[in-house]
């Protein structure tokens, strides 16, 4: 898994390499909510966050190896940090593979505004972000779903944390929903464009949280009640 992410990780410097060289030296580096350019910079500019990339990918694998290195006084807790940290494992090389892949779109919207006689190739960015963003959610969700009881991986809640019951089938449903925001997502993109894309994104992701901490809320206040009863 560890050569998997770094593979993954290297691949979008060496794309930036590679295409850099036939970039102008000024290329366009943001654009507006209707897709416009309204900032330029030198090409060296895009070499900025493919080195964020391999940066976080650095991060969450030396969380991983705290996580699966760490010594507890009980074997409960040492197991379930072992299993955090596969799961983290498990997620990382699709973080950084879609972190990725805007990185490719970039570069190809940068080729395509810096060369007259490709500049009319149709290329919505936020369409193809939005779809990237939902594909990314389906193995995310899936993961969390599989997370122990922890203060850094899943749905940390003072009601999702009060017991290994609350925080299974929290994270258990909340996984879910991520799923289904990225199914929605990508759908979505068949039928809308541009920051329209983009916003249906947030607003699945938005009801999404809110369906998630109602029925957190529910699990927790199910669990406080069977504790009251079993001490009453």
């Amino acid at each position: 898994m560890k050569k998997l992410t770094w593979g993954i990780a290297l691949l979008p410097l060496t794309a930036t390499a590679a295409a850099v060289n036939f970039l102008p030296e000024k290329v366009p580096t943001h654009y507006n909510a209707a897709g416009e350019i309204d900032k330029w910079g030198s090409r060296n500019s895009s070499f900025i966050f493919p080195i964020v990339i391999l940066l976080l990918a650095a991060f969450l694998e030396y969380v991983a190896v705290r996580m699966d290195t760490k010594v507890y006084e009980d074997e409960v807790s040492e197991k379930r940090s072992k299993q955090n940290a596969i799961v983290l494992r498990k997620i990382t090389p699709w973080i950084i593979g879609a972190m990725g892949a805007v990185q490719i779109v970039m570069l190809i919207m940068m080729c395509a505004d810096s060369h007259a006689d490709i500049s009319n190739m149709p290329i919505d960015g936020l369409r193809i972000y939005a779809f990237i963003f939902g594909l990314i959610f389906i193995p995310i969700g899936n993961s969390i779903s599989k997370t122990r009881r922890n203060g850094l991986i899943g749905f940390r809640l003072g009601w999702t944390l009060y017991n290994d019951i609350t925080w299974q089938r929290s994270n258990f449903f909340g996984g879910v929903c991520l799923m289904l925001v990225g199914v929605c997502t990508m759908i979505s993109t068949a039928f809308v464009s541009g920051m329209s894309a983009i916003l249906l994104m947030l607003s699945y992701l938005t009801a999404a949280i809110v369906v998630m901490l109602v029925y957190a809320k529910r699990v927790y206040d199910d669990e406080r009640k069977k504790e009251s009863s079993n001490n009453g």
